[in-house]
C-alpha cells in the first residue's frame, strides 16, 4: 500500500476515501500548477481601461496609447468590433468623428486600438467599445507630435513659480502656438505651491518661455506660457496639421500574438507528464481496499 494511504489510515480514512481525496487533491493540482508556472502578469500603472472581453482576457498582451484619431474609413465610416478580426459590430464611426484609442494589439501584424465611445448621459460601463484596425484611422496632432518634433529644443527649466503665485487665470495649452487654449489652471497657493512642477521648458521663435506639466491637480499633459501666463490671445504660431496616418516607433508596437515560445511549451508538457504521473502513482482504486 501507498505512503499516501498508510497515512490516510493513521487518520481513520478508508482506502476508497483516500483515492477519492486523492484523487481530488491531484486534480486540484493539476489545475494549480499552470497558474504557479504561468502566473498572470499585473499591471503597475493604473490607466483607463476599456470595458471589453477581449481586452480583459488579452491585457498583458496590449500596449498602452491613449491619443486621439479621426476615422477614415474607405466607405465613409469605421466598424467597430468586439475583438480584433471579428465580424461582430459593436458601433459605426463616422469619417471625420474623433475617437480615444487607449491600447494597441497585434494580430498577426495588423495592428488594432480599443476605444470606449464616450455617450452623453450613459454610465462609462455602457458606453459602445471595440476595436478598430489602425489603418482605418488618422492620428490627430498633439503634446507627444510636437514633443516629437521639438524634442532637441528642450530644456530642464531652472526658473521658479513665485511669480504664478496667486494668478487665477493661468492659461494652459495644448502644446505652445496651438491657438486654442484648453482652460485655466487652479490658482497656485502657499498650500498647493510645493507639489506644482515643471518638467521641461521651450523657447519660441519670439522668446516666449513655456513650461510643461506633466500632472497637477487633475490637469496633465499641457503647456503653460511661463512668459504670459494668462494671455489668451497668444497668435497660433505652430497650428495643428490635418490628421494623418500613425507612424509608431518601435516601442510603441505591441508584439505579434504569437504560440508559446518553446521554454514554456517544455514547461507545459512537463506539468502535465508530472500531473499525470502523480495521478497514476496515487490513484489506485484496487489497492485502495482494505
Amino acid at each position: 500500500m501507498c505512503g499516501m494511504f498508510r497515512m490516510c489510515r493513521m487518520f481513520g480514512m478508508s482506502g476508497s476515501v483516500a483515492a477519492k481525496r486523492g484523487s481530488a487533491l491531484l486534480l486540484l493540482a493539476a489545475w494549480l500548477l499552470p497558474l504557479l508556472l504561468f502566473p498572470p502578469a499585473a499591471r503597475a500603472d493604473i490607466l483607463a481601461e476599456p470595458n471589453n472581453d477581449f481586452y480583459a482576457w488579452h491585457s498583458d498582451e496590449c500596449v498602452p496609447l491613449s491619443r486621439s484619431f479621426c476615422a477614415n474609413g474607405a466607405s465613409g465610416s469605421v466598424s467597430v468590433k468586439n475583438a480584433p478580426g471579428s465580424r461582430a459590430e459593436t458601433a459605426l464611426v463616422a469619417n471625420g468623428e474623433i475617437i480615444n484609442i487607449m491600447f494597441l494589439y497585434n494580430r498577426n501584424g495588423e495592428i488594432w486600438g480599443v476605444t470606449q465611445i464616450y455617450t452623453e448621459g450613459a454610465p462609462y460601463r455602457d458606453w459602445p467599445n471595440g476595436w478598430i484596425p489602425l489603418d482605418q484611422l488618422l492620428l490627430v496632432y498633439d503634446y507627444i507630435s510636437f514633443a516629437e518634433e521639438h524634442q532637441d529644443d528642450f530644456y530642464a527649466y531652472a526658473g521658479n513659480y513665485e511669480t504664478l503665485k496667486g494668478m487665477k487665470k493661468i492659461v494652459l495649452w495644448p502644446w505652445p502656438g496651438s491657438g486654442g487654449a484648453q482652460r485655466n489652471l487652479e490658482a497656485i497657493t502657499d498650500e498647493n505651491y510645493h507639489v506644482f512642477s515643471i518638467s521641461h521648458a521651450y523657447r519660441d521663435e519670439e522668446g516666449r518661455e513655456w513650461g510643461f506639466i506633466g500632472y497637477w491637480m487633475g490637469h496633465k499633459n499641457a503647456w503653460i506660457c511661463l512668459s504670459a501666463p494668462e494671455n489668451r490671445g497668444i497668435p497660433a504660431f505652430n497650428p495643428p496639421p490635418p490628421p494623418a496616418p500613425w507612424q509608431p516607433d518601435e516601442g510603441s508596437v505591441p508584439k505579434s500574438a504569437l504560440p508559446l515560445p518553446f521554454p514554456a511549451i517544455v514547461l507545459t508538457v512537463a506539468a502535465v507528464a508530472l500531473t499525470a504521473a502523480l495521478i497514476r502513482a496515487f490513484w489506485k482504486p484496487g489497492k485502495g481496499k482494505a
